[in-house]
Parts: structure tokens; sequence; C-alpha cells
């Protein structure tokens, strides 16, 4: 924000207060941080890296997936290094995994394009997929020597397999800006309580788990929802 006295841009800040009821009182102020040059993108570092990516479920990695697309297309000069040691310390070692190996923003954004149109792993383009229903080829070496090598390949892999890896190492005291990327889009499911005593026929059942799959896919809005339970 801006000064109205002196036109210099100000850090937003935020005061919280906290009241108890037996006079206690707490505040503390919020400032927001303003990193230096966390778009421009940086050549100290290795060529490639590793981008890993998780999620609980499909659709929140393919959501986030085209958030993460949409965000590098804004800012194309963002450091792939700051981008990949971001997400790597959001490893949230879920169930649906993705690992790629990567150059720069704009072969990522082309190798999740390739994600998009076949959902599959491709060594050949170093993209590697994990998840309940299909399991990430075997590393060849262990974790440590690939720490060593810094072999990304076998890291990746490792990692896809529900190895604990200790990404400090591949970095050592090199360290990029700070990168806000896109949340995560969290699965919605929609359930319709009845009481114990309360009876719903075969026909009843089958129109909430119907009408249970239009919310969560987002086709009916909540006034829409509204208008038909009234409806009914």
């Amino acid at each position: 924000c801006e000064d109205p006295q002196t036109g210099i841009t100000l850090p937003r800040r935020s005061l919280i207060n906290s009241f108890g009821a037996g006079g206690a009182y707490a505040n503390i102020i919020v400032e927001e941080f303003i990193g230096e040059n966390n778009m421009k993108e940086e050549d100290t570092f290795d060529t490639e890296v590793l981008i890993i990516i998780s999620a609980k479920t499909e659709l929140s990695l393919t959501s986030y997936l085209k958030k993460l697309q949409e965000f590098l297309q804004r800012n194309s000069t963002v450091s792939i290094q700051a981008v990949a040691e971001r997400v790597q310390k959001l490893n949230h070692d879920l169930d649906y995994k993705i690992a790629i190996l990567v150059s720069s923003a704009e072969e990522l954004i082309e190798k999740i394009a390739v994600l998009q149109r076949t959902g599959e792993s491709s060594s050949a383009r170093n993209i590697f997929t994990s998840s309940p229903r299909v399991n990430a080829d075997s590393p060849s070496v262990s974790v440590e020597q690939a720490l060593e090598e810094k072999d990304l390949t076998q890291i990746a892999l490792h990692w896809l397999t529900g190895a604990a890896i200790d990404f400090k190492q591949l970095h050592g005291d090199l360290k990029s800006s700070w990168v806000d990327l896109p949340k995560y889009t969290f699965s919605h499911e929609v359930d319709f309580s009845f009481s114990p005593n309360e009876k719903i026929t075969k026909i009843e059942n089958e129109f909430f788990l119907r009408l249970s799959a239009k919310i969560a896919s987002g086709e009916l809005s909540e006034d829409e929802v509204q208008q038909i339970l009234l409806a009914k």
C-alpha cells in the first residue's frame, strides 16, 4: 500500500487483538513480507531441478497442476530453482505423486501439458508418477548414494516409492528467494444425514446420490441445491 502523505510504498500491516473474559489481553502486529527479486531467474544453480507434487486425490493433483501451469505462464521469469525448493519444502508425501526433471519454467509448463494429455509416466521425458493403482519403478541405487551424486532420477524414484528424502542435501548452502506458489485444491464430499428412525426409499436414495455427485463436481450451485430440495 502507499503512504498518502509521502507516497512511499509500505508493507501491509494488520493488528490482531484477543480479549479474555477474565481481563487478559494480547495483541500481535502482522506485517507483509516483501522479498527481493523473487521473480528473477537465478543462474547460480545447477541447470536441472526436481519438481515434486503430491495430493490426496487425483482431482486435487490435476487441479494443482493446472494452477501451477497458469502461475508459471503469468510469471515466466520465475526462478525454477526457487520453485523446486518451494515444492520440496511443501512435500506432503500423499497418495498421488508426480516427479518431473526440468531446467526452466517453460519446460515445466510443457511437461505439465504432457501430463494433462496422457496422465502417465514417461521416462524419456523425465516424468514419473505413482498412485494407489500404479507403482513407480524401483530405484537402482540407495538414497544416500543418489543424494551424494545428486542423481535426480534416482531421488525421484525413491520419493515416489515412499522414501524419506532430505532435499536440503541437494542445495547445500545455496538458497533461492521465496516464491508464493498456488494453494492446493481440496476434494469435497457431500453427505446427506438422516435420523435413525427416518426411512428413505430406494428412489430417494438414488436421488440424493445423484445430487451429491452434481454438488461435488460443481455442476450445481448452493442456490440451485436449495431450490431442488425445497421443490422436493
